[in-house]
C-alpha cells in the first residue's frame, strides 16, 4: 500500500506540471518557437502523467477486499504503461508538428510582440560601445 505522502508529491507534480505548462505556452505564443511549442506539447504528457499517477495511487490505497484479496497495489502499474503511451503519442505529435513547419517554404517570420532582438543589441552596445 502507498504511503499518503506518495499522493502529496503527486499533487506537487500536478502543480509543477501546469505552471510548466503555462509558462512555456506564453513562451511560444510571445517568440513563435517550435521548440517552446513542442516542449508546451511534452508538458502535457507530464500532466497526463501525473494525474494518472495520482489515480493510481489513490486506487492502490484501497484495502484489500473480496474482489482484490490481495490489495490493489499492482494498479501503480498502469500508470507507467499509460506514461509509456503518452511519450509514444507525444513524440508522434511532435515529430508530425515538426514535418509540416520543415514542408513549407522558408518565409520571413512576422515580428513577434517582444522585440527578441532587443537583449542581443543591448548587450553588443555594452560589450562595444560607439567609438564617438
Amino acid at each position: 500500500m502507498p504511503s499518503p505522502q506518495l499522493k502529496h508529491y503527486a499533487w506537487l507534480s500536478i502543480a509543477a506540471a501546469l505552471a510548466t505548462i503555462l509558462l512555456k505556452g506564453v513562451a511560444w505564443r510571445l517568440t513563435g518557437s517550435v521548440g517552446l511549442l513542442s516542449d508546451a506539447i511534452e508538458s502535457f504528457v507530464n500532466l497526463a502523467g501525473a494525474l494518472m499517477a495520482l489515480w493510481m495511487l489513490t486506487l492502490a490505497s484501497r484495502p484489500a477486499d473480496d474482489s482484490y484479496a490481495h490489495g490493489h497495489g499492482k494498479a501503480e502499474y498502469f500508470s507507467s504503461a499509460f506514461e509509456g503511451f503518452l511519450i509514444f503519442l507525444a513524440a508522434f505529435s511532435i515529430a508530425l508538428t515538426s514535418t509540416k513547419h520543415c514542408s513549407k517554404a522558408v518565409q520571413e517570420r512576422p515580428e513577434t510582440p517582444i522585440n527578441t532582438r532587443f537583449p542581443a543589441i543591448f548587450t553588443s552596445n555594452a560589450v562595444f560601445p560607439d567609438p564617438l
